[in-house]
């Protein structure tokens, strides 16, 4: 996976991996986090047969071996040393920080929350943390997916790192 176009097809496959074998998770407006389980899975299918050495992780925390992520861009009272953060989905080299693919945050239609804060952490990521780059991805659910097709059911937005480590969020 060496550029986001890579990134992007992957991503396309394990979702329409997750329509044809996990509807149900859809159609039930099932968690989130079960529905990234699914998703990382059938991302790191996709990697394993094309020989990519990366690994796949939900809601992974860690920044090498002990440090937590954190995100220095999201400092407060509570976090003067930054904001802890969990990650979606991942695509690294877990143990270290020589390869932070992607990273993913997913939205399902039926939260309440908009998606800016994950576009928020989504900048910081790349800026921070050092991710190659960012994807926000939109999981319709509930009985809406009754009515759509396997190419429907989701919105993706792309982001790729700009040179001076920023993430090329509008």
């Amino acid at each position: 996976m060496q550029t986001i176009t890579d990134c992007e097809k992957t991503i396309r496959s394990a979702l329409r991996e997750l329509w044809n074998k996990d509807r149900s998770l859809l159609n039930t407006d099932a968690s989130e986090r079960a529905i990234c389980h699914r998703l990382a899975i059938y991302i790191e299918n996709i990697l394993n047969v094309c020989g990519e050495k990366l690994n796949v992780d939900c809601e992974y925390n860690r920044m090498g071996l002990a440090t937590p992520k954190r995100l220095i861009g999201l400092i407060d009272d509570k976090n003067p040393e930054g904001k802890s953060v969990y990650p979606d989905i991942i695509i690294h080299s877990r143990n270290n920080n020589l390869r932070n693919v992607l990273v993913l945050e997913v939205k399902k239609s039926s939260s309440a929350h908009s998606d800016n804060f994950d576009k928020t952490k989504i900048a910081g990521y790349i800026r921070d943390l050092g991710y190659m780059y960012g994807c926000c991805l939109l999981i319709k659910v509930d009985t809406i997916c009754t009515k759509l097709n396997c190419d429907d059911f989701y919105a993706i937005e792309m982001y790729p790192t700009l040179p001076d480590h920023r993430a090329a969020i509008i």
